[in-house]
């Protein structure tokens, strides 16, 4: 009959390490959201933008990580590849106060989205789980408010759910990560080199280089 060999001395050290290991606390999060375009103006009881995420943010669901596969052949034999990445889409569940203001303040958030360019009305959002930013971007776009249920029950708290997409996000281990297009918007200034006429350093040499280049131009033709 074969004995277990493991050792109460053993089992107690493993305890020990278990407990003594800092687990990720799905508890102790952190919610912020800001849309310069329509900052929030929900207020209760004289609590601060942060205290009111704090406490009315029930839950979040971070966003998946995925990619569409593209198959193909070569060599006669199969390659897979990476071919894009699915846009970062994750919700959060909210529970309101004071006639629906939170609510009411996202479905406007959302209409803005459907009359506005993305630029304008694009939101930031920052997700952070034990004081650890995990999810943060600056080009988030609500893409549902979902129904409220509503009955007669005296205890029950309005709850909805806000959608997000964004295509890109970064954190502490992944810096810019998905699309090109935000890492080139944050390049400062203007760098175009025109041939024959030095570079453009910003925006407000533009005109004054356009002028020289007329005027060179005219100077061919006189």
């Amino acid at each position: 009959m074969a004995t277990n060999s493991t050792s109460p001395g053993t089992i107690n050290k493993i305890m020990r390490n278990a407990l003594g290991t800092n687990w990720t606390k799905t508890d102790d999060f952190s919610f912020l959201f800001y849309n310069k375009f329509r900052p929030l103006t929900v207020k209760a009881a004289g609590m601060s933008v942060g205290d009111v995420y704090d406490i009315c943010t029930m839950n979040i669901d971070l966003p998946q990580l995925g990619s569409t596969a593209e198959t193909v052949m070569i060599g006669g034999e199969y390659r897979i590849y990476n071919a894009k990445f699915e846009p970062f889409t994750f919700s959060v569940t909210f529970r309101d106060f004071g006639s629906l203001d939170l609510r009411n303040y996202y479905s406007a958030v959302w209409m803005d989205a459907q009359r506005g360019y993305f630029d304008d009305i694009r939101s930031h959002v920052k997700i952070a789980a034990q004081g650890k930013i995990v999810f943060e971007s600056r080009d988030c776009l609500i893409t549902s408010v979902s129904q409220v249920q509503m009955d007669n029950s005296n205890s029950q708290v309005a709850e909805f759910t806000v959608e997000f997409s964004s295509p890109y996000y970064s954190n502490h281990s992944i810096k810019d990560f998905g699309s090109d297009s935000y890492r080139n918007s944050q390049v400062g200034g203007i760098n175009t080199k025109l041939q024959g006429f030095g570079s453009l350093a910003n925006k407000t040499d533009i005109l004054g280089g356009l002028n020289s280049i007329v005027s060179t131009v005219k100077g061919w033709l006189a």
